[in-house]
């Protein structure tokens, strides 16, 4: 997936598939060229995806620039540190719990999110092309559904 032809100064937001409103869903998001700026997650439908929606409670997302977390009132809290191109993010949208958890190359990063209602879409957003922040123009990712992780037993956090 790769983001419309756009300005210097837009932001692409990119969905699919149909909303999620029930269950647990899980997708990976594999950077590909040039999109360690992406930022991946879930929103609601029927967004304009010429906007950036990166700050209000529509969107739930990771950013790509320090792994930080956005949405919700969130504005990069968090970091998990950048992405690098070949990482891959994946999410974990329990709608059954209401919570989004985050994984980045198979490692789980932790919940992003609680209390989540109503009808989510996957989404990967992606920053403007920027020269003096080294975006480049050319940004793609790949994006696949699978299995969903097995749920972390809070009652065994050690390793004994």
């Amino acid at each position: 997936v790769a983001p419309a032809p756009a300005q210097p100064s837009d932001w692409q937001l990119v969905t699919g598939g149909w909303p999620m409103t029930e269950g647990r869903h899980y997708w990976e998001v594999e950077l590909t060229a040039g999109s360690t700026y992406v930022t991946i997650g879930a929103v609601r439908p029927g967004l304009d995806h010429d906007e950036d929606h990166q700050v209000g409670n529509d969107a739930y997302c990771i950013a790509g620039a320090n792994g930080g977390l956005r949405g919700n009132g969130k504005g990069h809290a968090d970091p998990q540190g950048d992405f690098a191109t070949g990482d891959r993010i994946g999410v974990l949208l329990d709608l059954d719990a209401g919570t989004m958890t985050v994984y980045k190359n198979d490692e789980r990063l932790g919940v992003m999110t609680t209390g989540l209602v109503g009808e989510y879409c996957w989404a990967v957003i992606f920053s403007p092309p920027s020269v003096e922040e080294n975006i480049p123009e050319a940004q793609s990712v790949r994006i696949e559904s699978g299995a969903v992780p097995a749920p972390v037993d809070s009652s065994s956090d050690s390793d004994s």
